[in-house]
């Protein structure tokens, strides 16, 4: 029964060692290639046809949709065309044009003009009430120093959760 013991323990030694030993990838590598599954390429998105302030056929008035909605508790992320110098993405009341101060997606401070590509907030934090309708700004700026300016109604919602 001893010798029987000591066979088994002796083969299940030898055959992880084996396993062990053959496996030639560190935690680092296997980690690697799994976190590598879901990284996004970004680079297909941005296309020849796409076009850009200042190429021949770019209409300023196409850069925004007429009007966004955004749901009580949801985020919204709208991206400027590329190539753009400068973003200039204003919040305002459309009765009298007066500066809204909203928070940015990931920002813990409020502020009248977002300068980033992509704005992007929280109807949670952004600071904007919900059942108004918000008129929402976009300037930028091309190479050439020439300024684009496009605007559309951002209406914010209150959404029913009927779980």
């Amino acid at each position: 029964m001893m010798k029987l013991q000591n066979k088994i323990i002796f083969f299940y030694i030898t055959v992880f060692s084996l396993i062990y030993l053959s496996c030639s990838t560190s935690y680092d590598s296997v980690l690697g290639d799994y976190n590598s599954m879901f990284e996004i390429d970004y680079s297909d998105s941005i296309t020849s046809d796409m076009l850009s302030p200042g190429d021949e056929g770019f209409n300023p008035k196409e850069m925004l949709l007429d009007e966004y909605f955004l749901g009580s508790d949801s985020s919204l992320f709208i991206s400027a065309p590329p190539y753009s110098s400068s973003f200039d993405w204003r919040v305002s009341n459309p009765e009298d044009d007066t500066l809204i101060a909203i928070t940015l997606f990931g920002n813990n401070y409020a502020q009248y003009v977002a300068t980033d590509k992509v704005f992007s907030i929280n109807a949670r934090t952004c600071g904007l009430e919900e059942g108004k309708t918000y008129k929402l700004t976009l300037q930028v700026t091309d190479e050439g120093g020439l300024l684009y300016t496009d605007t559309c109604a951002l209406v914010i919602y209150k959404r029913y959760n009927f779980n």
